[in-house]
């Protein structure tokens, strides 16, 4: 994903792949496409980003009672001390 910051377009997050193969968050995507000419890159949507978060948020709402969005909402607090699944536990 993209961003444009300091007067350039900059690789704001990647996946686990294209990090082993040398991309970094925070450098341009001239960069980026340089190392890995392949690369498929996609603009950062911070409204689908914080959509995404309030949906997690809600569904984890069904294992804890004390789930919250924090800061600007980019971080996500979930308590787990009394988690009690019954036979599903393992599962998670």
């Amino acid at each position: 994903l993209w961003e444009e910051r300091q007067n350039a377009l900059r690789v704001a997050s990647c996946t686990p792949a294209a990090a082993r193969r040398g991309i970094t968050a925070g450098m341009t995507v001239s960069e980026a496409r340089a190392r890995l000419p392949d690369i498929q890159v996609e603009p950062l949507d911070p409204a689908g980003e914080h959509a995404d978060r309030l949906a997690l948020a809600r569904h984890l709402g069904r294992f804890s009672d004390r789930v919250e969005l924090l800061d600007d909402g980019a971080d996500l607090s979930l308590e787990l001390t009394d988690l009690a699944l019954g036979s599903g536990a393992d599962r998670l």
